[in-house]
């Protein structure tokens, strides 16, 4: 994302997530693509699927909370 490739930056997300279910930083990387969706790709409803998602599957964990107040701002 820093570079500039945004969808390369959600792929690579979408990948790690699936090859490392269970990782502990899963949740940010959820809320990163998020973020990457809405602000870089204009794919609001997808970014409001992943955090609905987020917080269904990790309600607290600690970027849940985080995740809450974006998807009510966008």
């Amino acid at each position: 994302n820093e570079q500039g490739n945004a969808k390369m930056a959600v792929h690579t997300f979408n990948l790690l997530t699936k090859a490392h279910p269970q990782d502990a930083l899963i949740p940010k990387a959820y809320y990163r693509a998020a973020q990457i969706l809405h602000e870089k790709l204009m794919n609001t409803e997808r970014a409001k699927k992943i955090l609905t998602a987020l917080i269904s599957k990790y309600p607290d964990h600690e970027i849940a909370n985080f995740a809450r107040t974006y998807l009510k701002g966008i």
